[in-house]
């Protein structure tokens, strides 16, 4: 079934964090990736991967404009950035550095300690520190250049699926979501907390992390109450010099730790999709793709320069497109006589997932709103707050704050009746169901029928599943499918990816250099991909589109309803 398609905006830049952040070692990486399940698009959701869009130095800030250029203010170190687009940003002391659409780094600013000075390679994510700069490869294994007086840029060895750097010490996650600290230990940096993460944060001498439901738990300095975290479940947490800000699940903004400088009471309000914090200043993106700064106001850095920093999203379904423009707003196109067309909700939303017959999506308050066909309920959607949404063929599954999965809908072969326990992410099939675990395990229910629901042995950043067939991508970025091959939709070519997305008979994925390759039945030209570079792709039953670098969405296929004829508002 579609696949998912997503728009990112978070930050790891001094620290962001967003919840359900977990195995990943190739982008949708960064934070990494959970979300992304056939018809899922989010904006800055946890579900997906996140890549920092905003970036924080000592005295300035940077944020990647919609078109993937990189915009700097006030620090006269890293107000020059190189031309080009990059596809996300992390900032330093002194120093920001940036992936290319082909996943090569490329820094500037201060370089004395060699810390603007990125080896050759490809990396799946990046994270700066006071003077360090250490970046994951497909692999997952941790690389970091710079100083390394307290041992901050000798990782350890082993797989790692996110990274964060901080003033004198460095943090990573392993598949299982245990973190693993090292550098200097003067404030117990390096004394982590026993038990899964879904993703860290850190600055300075304070790491943050985000429990599976939602709970932060701090450690480190406390001279201020920075590490002392307030009650309650949240979706991103970002830690400053000696202030903590978080964004609640309603995504409204809590900060807490020193007030000198404002950074706690001049927090804006409103909705927010993703946050980071600096040394005494913190910047937000707004749900409309505007950008908030407070605290410090040194060298105007809290006063960020106009202009968008968001992109739109899109979502595949069977003869009907959907997608998330740069507010929030939805807007779906297709067949005319499509209640997956004519029902779109108003209102402001995170993440997407049109299943062809109906449509689902995650609301900036954490709540699920369904529409289109709901002859097996797969549209009444129950009460919950939810990370991430998939709607498959007649039901649909989504998973709690707590990452718990809950389906609803047709459960004739068991696919709306999941296993118990916590999920990083999930994707509704047809008439089957996958997820995968926190140690990237993957796990399907449902039917079987052609060895859909039978997953091979090994560890997953992310699982995508369509009609009769699954496709997973490893750690190692190579893909893994599995089911029918009647048409050549499990004949993965080789080499590394970044995303993955199963249709109906054909699967689309996006190579490490952002180019597209797609296999499986070509009828209609599903398989024909446009020329360009991506951030991500979603196949629907026979057509797909697709997010360029540039925020600009693209599709192809099958159009006998309209369903590739993108929107201006998107196109």
């Amino acid at each position: 079934m579609p696949s998912r398609v997503l728009a990112v905006l978070s930050s790891l830049a001094l620290a962001v964090l967003l919840l359900g952040a977990a195995p990943a070692a190739s982008p949708p990486a960064g934070a990494a990736v959970v979300g992304g399940s056939p018809g899922t698009a989010t904006v800055g959701d946890p579900a997906d991967s996140p890549l920092p869009r905003l970036a924080l130095t000592g005295n300035g800030a940077c944020a990647l404009r919609a078109d993937g250029t990189a915009r700097c203010w006030t620090d006269q170190v890293t107000i020059s950035p190189p031309s080009g687009i990059f596809i996300s940003i992390v900032g330093g002391f002194q120093h920001v550095c940036g992936l290319r659409p082909n996943h090569t780094a490329a820094c500037w600013g201060d370089n004395l300690y060699g810390q603007s000075s990125p080896p050759a390679g490809v990396f799946t994510q990046l994270t700066a520190g006071f003077r360090q700069t250490c970046g994951l490869r497909v692999s997952g294994k941790a690389v970091c250049w710079g100083d390394n007086e307290y041992g901050q840029s000798t990782p350890p060895s082993g797989r790692f699926t996110t990274l964060s750097a901080s003033a004198l010490d460095t943090c990573g996650l392993r598949p299982s979501g245990v973190a693993v600290c090292w550098g200097d230990n003067n404030q117990g940096q390096t004394n982590e907390p026993s038990g899964a993460f879904t993703g860290l944060t850190s600055n300075f001498a304070t790491i943050c992390g985000l429990r599976p439901n939602g709970a932060g738990v701090c450690w480190g300095s406390n001279f201020s109450g920075q590490a002392t975290v307030p009650a309650g479940t949240y979706a991103a947490i970002a830690s400053g010099a000696q202030h903590t800000c978080a964004i609640r699940i309603d995504r409204t903004l809590k900060c807490w730790g020193s007030d000198q400088l404002g950074q706690v009471h001049r927090a804006p309000g409103g909705k927010f999709e993703t946050i980071v914090a600096g040394g005494q200043h913190t910047c937000a993106v707004r749900v409309d793709g505007g950008l908030a700064c407070w605290g410090t106001d040194q060298s105007d850095v809290t006063f960020p320069p106009a202009g968008t920093y968001t992109t739109a999203a899109v979502s595949a379904g069977q003869d009907s497109s959907c997608g998330i423009d740069v507010d929030g707003t939805l807007e779906c196109w297709g067949a005319g006589t499509d209640p997956v067309v004519t029902e779109e909700p108003t209102g402001a939303f995170s993440s997407l997932s049109d299943g062809g017959g109906h449509a689902c999506a995650v609301r900036d308050d954490g709540r699920v709103r369904c529409w289109g066909s709901n002859t097996y309920g797969e549209s009444t959607a129950p009460v919950l707050n939810a990370t991430q949404v998939s709607a498959g063929g007649d039901h649909t599954c989504a998973l709690k704050t707590t990452g718990a999965p809950v389906c609803w809908g047709r459960d004739a072969d068991g696919q709306a009746t999941p296993p118990t326990g916590v999920l990083a992410q999930v994707s509704a099939g047809t008439s089957h169901t996958c997820g995968l675990r926190l140690n990237g395990t993957a796990e399907c229910w449902g039917s079987d029928t052609s060895g859909q629901a039978t997953p091979p042995v090994g560890t997953f950043a992310q699982v995508s599943a369509g009609d009769q067939h699954t496709c997973g991508l490893l750690l190692t970025g190579t893909v893994d499918c599995w089911g029918t091959d009647a048409l050549g939709q499990t004949d993965a070519p080789a080499g590394v990816f970044t995303d993955i997305s199963a249709g109906d008979d054909h699967t689309c994925g996006i190579r490490i250099n952002g180019t597209i390759a797609c296999w499986g039945d070509s009828t209609f030209g599903r398989t024909t991909a446009p020329t360009g570079t991506y951030l991500s792709v979603s196949a629907g039953n026979d057509h797909t589109c697709a997010l360029r670098t540039d925020g600009v969405v693209v599709c192809w296929g099958r159009n006998q309803s309209g369903q590739t004829d993108v929107p201006a508002a998107l196109g």
